[in-house]
């Protein structure tokens, strides 16, 4: 019985704990459910049809995460994380709401299994015993300081950092699998959870790359919760379990690599060669950076947390000073890390964990210099020698019945948590749409081109043009995150002077924009649409080629292709690139619609009807396939279904609208010209019959 109390007492506990975390969390993200997509949201989620399920069928599923090719010509290898975003796309589509409840729902789960495996972390061999009873207080502080840090809300607010958080949920669960089998003394209980373990690393590598260093943390986590130094013998078993963790981590980095990259030499000078610093750079820029990260984590003021940082290159060792220094300091604290294993485990775990988490992110690899969600799973342990700090002082003062200290030390200490949860909740409302998360940032990082460029975007898609390009000038002056930053920036400049029909202005942006970066597919695409618009049908079918002969050429680049070859009297080549654009999107009315045009300059003009009916039935409410029906049934002298139509198109819509879209198919060089004459007789007498059978039927 009293066993039974104990157990009941220690669940209620456990219940209550991870009860408070919700509470706390959903309190402070309660202000983000509305906040809006940001940057990789549209690439990952908003454009990306591949994850975009409108059925639960095994296929639908399986497309969701496939393997997701991106623009660097590397495979993104993250399926559960898309197979997640599917699943939210099938139950809200575009609606913010869902995401970001599905997010917060994965913070707490990590913060829940963060707070158990302290727990359990906190009666192995090596630190049982120490805290007088007071595990569950350490490991429930340490919990709620990560959970309600602002450094996390990149990984949590900004939804496609899902990736990051889901990645890090399985990984902490993975890690309480793993020291709940170490754990037990029975072998098949044992292999069963290590099993799950097992399942959580491979689920947290299917969400985001970085968890590879799983193996090194459970490595890591032996060697601190479990190992001593005591024999010769007991050293040689701590070396053979690094070795096998960095040997496992190094496989599993291969067998991603060989996944991701199927050129990696290739993908890498691609990557070194479009970013602004050289590898040299980056790894000697890093430092700095990592130390800034930890100075946000332990002095956490609100200024200073943003989507972008102004960050000066480490030309040198000493240029900045700041780069020797850090480095010192990271070298520093891993020393002290190793050293300090037996005296102080927690201190270790905290600092050699942070810095195994860092490595993938910010070492070698050629990505972006700085982004605050890459602390989420690194400083996982941080804050527990803080915790066990804190409560062994709450216990002195008890101990030394010195009241006053303790409940003054009370009151600091929940002030402290209602700063940082109040700072965390100020930072989500910035992310509450494009403009305030933007003008954030260039308030924090004025001199960065990317907060100006993204900006003015904002205001590009809410239609204010003049401001969007002042804006995208400014951005031009500002310092680059890569090489070819110009070139979305001139191609989105060109396309507004298109929208204001300053074409001399738009084809010059466009050609500047292709200077920078002579492949960027954009503005390739807008400058072929915009001759093809002013009918220089050469130079668009010369750029228009070169797209389409890409293996991953899009619907769209087939799409003009066609036109193009229309207005060059080339109707049988145009077809097959309407088919081209048919198979990649199917059933779509437009291109139904130019597939019908071109079999009926071809003189095939049952097979025309067919697809202008298929075009008519998809878009009800457009005008379009109905006038080429009518089209094609003059040209094939098919008087009586040419009958049926005008009566058809003269019910359906106003005569406004019919002549305005005569007016457009005659004039707009993307839309094959019809019959104005014929048509325009044709509703004349149709219209005539109509007021002679009124004038008649009033008559008698």
């Amino acid at each position: 019985m009293p066993q039974s109390h104990a157990t009941n007492r220690t669940f209620s506990s456990h219940f209550s704990g991870i009860f408070l975390l919700f509470i706390i969390i959903v309190t402070i993200y309660s202000n983000t459910f509305n906040a809006s997509w940001h940057l990789d949201d549209h690439t990952n989620i908003i454009n990306n049809k591949q994850i975009q399920l409108t059925e639960l069928s095994p296929s639908a599923l399986y497309r969701s995460f496939q393997l997701s090719k991106n623009m660097l010509n590397y495979r993104i290898c993250r399926p559960a994380s898309f197979l997640s975003l599917a699943l939210n796309w099938y139950i809200g589509n575009q609606q913010v709401i869902g995401y970001h409840i599905v997010n917060i729902i994965i913070h707490i789960l990590a913060s829940g299994s963060l707070y158990l495996f302290l727990l359990t972390l906190l009666k192995t061999p090596r630190f049982a015993g120490r805290f007088q009873g007071d595990e569950s207080n350490i490991a429930l502080l340490a919990s709620v300081l990560w959970a309600i840090h602002p450094i996390q809300t990149q990984a949590i607010t900004y939804i496609i950092q899902r990736m990051t958080s889901q990645a890090a949920m399985f990984y902490i669960i993975g890690l309480f699998c793993y020291i709940q089998g170490r754990l037990k003394s029975n072998k098949w209980p044992r292999l069963f959870i290590y099993s799950g373990s097992l399942i959580c690393m491979l689920m947290a590598v299917g969400s985001k790359e970085n968890t590879i260093t799983f193996p090194l943390s459970i490595g890591l986590i032996e060697i601190i919760s479990f190992q001593n130094f005591s024999s010769a013998q007991n050293r040689k078993t701590c070396i053979r379990i690094v070795l096998f963790a960095t040997v496992a981590t190094i496989v599993l980095g291969i067998l991603l690599l060989l996944a991701m990259l199927p050129d990696p030499l290739s993908t890498f000078q691609t990557l070194s060669g479009k970013r602004s610093f050289s590898l040299g750079e980056r790894l000697m820029t890093e430092p700095r950076i990592v130390m800034n990260y930890l100075i946000q984590i332990f002095y956490p003021l609100l200024n200073r947390f943003s989507i972008e940082h102004q960050i000066m290159i480490s030309k040198s060792l000493i240029e900045p000073i700041t780069t020797l220094f850090s480095l010192l300091s990271i070298t520093g604290l891993l020393i002290f890390g190793l050293l300090k294993i037996h005296r102080f485990p927690a201190f270790s775990l905290a600092i050699l964990f942070y810095f195994i988490n860092q490595v993938v992110e910010s070492s070698f690899i050629s990505l972006e210099l700085i982004f605050e969600h890459r602390n989420y799973l690194p400083s996982l342990f941080l804050f527990l020698p803080v915790a066990i700090g804190v409560v062994q002082g709450f216990r002195y003062f008890q101990k030394e019945n010195k009241q006053i200290m303790f409940y003054l030390c009370t009151s600091v200490l929940t002030l402290l948590l209602i700063t940082i949860g109040m700072t965390t909740y100020i930072r989500n409302g910035i992310w509450a749409s494009e403009k305030t998360l933007w003008e954030d940032a260039i308030e924090k990082a004025p001199l960065s081109a990317r907060p100006w460029s993204y900006l003015a975007l904002y205001y590009d898609k809410n239609g204010y043009y003049d401001k969007a390009l002042e804006l995208y000038e400014v951005s031009l002056t500002k310092q680059r995150i890569s090489n070819y930053f110009p070139a979305p920036v001139l191609g989105n400049m060109g396309f507004i002077y298109t929208i204001k029909h300053d074409y001399v202005n738009a084809l010059a942006c466009y050609d500047r924009s292709m200077n920078v970066d002579p492949d960027y597919i954009q503005s390739l695409y807008d400058k072929a649409s915009l001759l093809t618009v002013l009918g220089n049908w050469n130079d668009a079918k010369i750029i228009m080629k070169s797209l389409t002969s890409r293996k991953d050429a899009n619907k769209d680049e087939c799409f003009l292709m066609g036109i193009i070859l229309l207005n060059s009297n080339a109707p049988e080549d145009a077809l097959k690139y309407f088919r081209m654009a048919d198979q990649l999107s199917p059933h779509d009315p437009k291109t139904y619609t130019y597939i019908g045009v071109s079999m009926s300059m071809l003189g095939y003009y049952q097979k025309a009807d067919w697809f202008f009916r298929q075009a008519s039935h998809l878009a009800k409410d457009v005008i379009i396939p109905l006038l080429y029906q009518i089209d094609n049934h003059i040209k094939s002298g098919n008087l009586e279904s040419l009958d049926n139509e005008v009566n058809h198109l003269l019910k359906q819509f106003s005569l406004d609208d019919i002549n305005e879209m005569l007016l457009r198919l005659s004039r707009d060089n993307m839309w094959e010209s019809v019959s104005i004459d014929a048509i325009t007789t044709l509703i004349s007498k149709k219209l005539k019959t109509y007021s002679d059978n009124l004038l008649h039927q009033s008559k008698n």
